[in-house]
């Protein structure tokens, strides 16, 4: 959630999201180019999903954790198609 301002808050659109995984290097994971595991994401599914900050090895570039793995991202918008049409 991005707070706005008076205590309103809203998703992040699909820009502000990949910019905070990604960061300025255009990593393809929160964490690196280093494969997933166990470590860095809820990746195989442990049927349920798990506290935020369970994969602290999935930390991205700001310190952000869950970018991938734990649950669907939820964005403001529905611009997701433009990322894998470049």
């Amino acid at each position: 959630m991005i707070g706005i301002h008076h205590g309103s808050y809203r998703l992040p659109t699909q820009a502000e999201w990949e910019r905070a995984a990604r960061y300025d290097v255009g990593r393809t994971l929160p964490w690196g180019e280093v494969e997933v595991s166990s470590e860095r994401a809820n990746h195989l599914g442990s049927g349920w999903s798990m506290p935020v900050g369970s994969y602290p090895g999935g930390r991205s570039e700001l310190g952000i954790d869950d970018m991938a793995g734990n649950v669907w991202e939820w964005k403001g918008d529905q611009f997701w198609w433009l990322i894998f049409a470049r």
